[in-house]
């Protein structure tokens, strides 16, 4: 080190020094070099114009060589220039050939690190928000996806069940009406009036009832796409434009109510219709209490009603088609129904369904 006691005075000699470019200050006239190695540096200036090109290695971080003369402040000596203290050490060439550039820069300068690590995470921020924006989309696209599969798979399976309905039922009363007709034509043409008016009375009501089997279906369907979403709300807003059920069907509800699939919830109140139909007009009821229960993933639906009842060990009467007709629709919804009845004492209809994922 030049600052120790008895170091050699070198002050205003030719010397020779190396070191690692730190800075380079380009002013109108002079061109100033700050050149170091650990903690030691020196200035290399020289009177080389802005305008006069340097060379192309010489950059920051590249290791030169500056051939000068040396200049140093303070000097306790100012005869000997005695080197114990000093600073501002200088080596100035005589021109731009004084400076000669042994090695050049590294190309991964610590600017450089830090430009391409910052550039890297820009795009790793940039990449991954899009893939976020990519996976939501995806989501939302399946999401939406299997709303339209199950809401085709209901339609689909709502419109087979219209369609066994028409083609079974119906097709049944039609057939049987035709059937008496035909049979009370046959009886006339024998001269027998009294049976064959009791054939047409019997067409008569078969037509009746298929003609309010049909109406119950379409308005049914209607008070299911246009009715409360809720069950029991939908029951309520049908019993209220049933005029023939003010004051006789009274509906109550306990749990929590899931939200329930159209399809699910149209079934379950044309079963509630034909169980209400039947109390009225072949039970003669006064009243009809419809209980619904929630009960974590399963569903109870009791209608119970106070008329004359029937002996449910006996056969169907005929004409009676709406007990099957329920029978299937729960069976439809894997579900199950029951009926206990006694003469005199009313019926009782218990309709039991466990909710699936994706009706709740």
């Amino acid at each position: 080190p030049l600052n120790t006691a008895g170091a050699e005075d070198l002050w205003g000699e030719m010397v020779s020094c190396e070191g690692v470019v730190r800075d380079i200050n380009r002013r109108q006239s002079i061109t100033q070099i700050q050149v170091g190695d650990g903690d030691y540096s020196f200035q290399a200036a020289s009177r080389i114009n802005i305008n006069t090109p340097l060379p192309d290695d010489l950059k920051l971080g590249a290791t030169v060589r500056v051939n000068g003369i040396m200049l140093y402040s303070p000097v306790n000596d100012s005869t000997h220039h005695a080197m114990t203290d000093f600073t501002d050490v200088s080596v100035m060439p005589t021109d731009i050939n004084g400076v000669e550039v042994l090695s050049r820069a590294p190309f991964w300068t610590p600017a450089k690190i830090w430009a391409v690590t910052g550039a890297s995470l820009g795009v790793a921020l940039v990449v991954f928000l899009w893939a976020a924006l990519l996976r939501r989309r995806l989501l939302e696209t399946m999401r939406r996806r299997v709303r339209d599969e199950v809401a085709f798979e209901a339609t689909h399976r709502e419109r087979l069940r219209l369609s066994r309905d028409l083609h079974d039922d119906f097709q049944q009363l039609l057939a049987g009406t035709m059937f008496r007709i035909g049979a009370a034509q046959n009886m006339m043409d024998e001269g027998d009036c009294k049976g064959a008016a009791e054939q047409l009375a019997r067409a008569t009501s078969s037509l009746a009832y298929t003609q309010t089997q049909l109406r119950t279906v379409l308005w049914g369907l209607g008070e299911e796409s246009e009715g409360p979403a809720s069950l029991s709300g939908l029951f309520r807003y049908a019993a209220e434009r049933m005029a023939h059920w003010k004051d006789i069907v009274e509906i109550t509800s306990a749990g929590s109510e899931p939200r329930l699939a159209r399809m699910v919830s149209g079934s379950l109140l044309m079963i509630l219709q034909e169980a209400v139909g039947n109390a009225l007009t072949h039970g003669y009821a006064t009243k009809v209490r419809v209980h619904i229960d929630f009960s974590g993933d399963a569903l109870t639906l009791s209608i119970a009603d106070n008329g004359v009842g029937f002996d449910t060990s006996r056969p169907v009467p005929a004409g009676h088609y709406g007990l099957n007709s329920m029978r299937e629709r729960i069976a439809h919804l894997g579900g199950s129904i029951s009926f206990d009845s006694t003469p005199g004492k009313g019926t009782a209809v218990t309709v039991k369904l466990t909710l699936k994922a994706s009706e709740k």
